[in-house]
């Protein structure tokens, strides 16, 4: 069936416009990545799902009558039907983005950004699906499905009945970014996992990169402080999201110009 290009940006937009769209609508995660590019910060293209889109595809799927048997709510999930809206709103956005990197079918990231109601604070990490290397409208819908549904497993069920939460009030807004190939990666938690201190780290990374700065090269040392300054200014500032924000922005250009010299020609 051939596809009519309406967008509705209550059900998606480009990465570039989310500093527009409050983390109430995308979640903390895809609202983050605002931040960066409202900084001036090198952030891979993409686009965001919204909660909305999330909440629809339920509705259409008949998810929210059968919340009381949540184990068997994947499967409904990720054999449910896609709306022509929500199909039209993925396939231009996936396109425009592939285009802006020279080619019909960009390979992407598709990740999770939930967040829920009643709990703005609150941080679903790691508890979520990603899917990796994807290519193509349907395949990204398959992704889709793959992360709004593991909203629904095991643990993360046992995670919100284990805190009170309930499930009617969560949304899964998802993520869809270009893949990168980066020199290094690698996970850092800003929360010492075992105590939750989170001072634990910021003293770490402080004794060891002093520790370090003579045997290093310019450029290493300047790649190390501007995670340090980043660190700081998380340290410094109470961890809620908005006044992270703030304080982000405070520490913005001395960051910015440390990025710059490194990364941009």
């Amino acid at each position: 069936m051939a596809k009519t290009f309406g967008i509705d940006k209550s059900l998606g937009f480009k990465i570039d416009d989310i500093k527009y769209h409050p983390y109430s609508i995308i979640g903390k995660k895809a609202s983050s990545l605002g931040t960066l590019v409202n900084l001036g910060l090198p952030v891979p293209s993409g686009f965001v799902l919204t909660g909305e889109a999330y909440r629809r595809f339920l509705d259409e799927n008949d998810v929210y009558p059968n919340l009381s048997k949540p184990m068997e709510i994947p499967q409904r999930i990720r054999i449910g039907g896609t709306s022509e809206m929500l199909y039209n709103v993925i396939e231009r956005l996936y396109r425009e983005m592939s285009a802006s990197h020279g080619t019909s079918r960009g390979r992407v990231i598709v990740r999770s950004s939930p967040f829920h109601i009643g709990y703005p604070d609150l941080i679903f990490e790691g508890l979520s699906e990603t899917r990796t290397n994807i290519s193509g409208t349907d395949q990204i819908i398959v992704a889709y499905r793959d992360v709004i549904s593991s909203i629904f497993t095991d643990k993360e069920i046992t995670y919100r009945q284990t805190h009170g939460i309930s499930h009617d009030g969560m949304y899964m807004p998802v993520i869809v970014q270009m893949m990168i190939t980066p020199l290094v990666s690698g996970i850092m938690s800003l929360v010492d996992p075992n105590t939750g201190d989170p001072n634990t780290l910021v003293r770490t990374l402080k004794n060891w990169l002093f520790s370090r700065t003579l045997n290093q090269n310019q450029k290493t040392h300047q790649i190390l402080s501007v995670s340090f300054s980043f660190l700081t200014c998380f340290h410094q500032f109470s961890p809620t999201f908005q006044s992270f924000d703030r304080a982000y922005a405070n520490h913005a250009p001395r960051i910015l110009l440390i990025w710059k010299r490194l990364y941009v020609k």
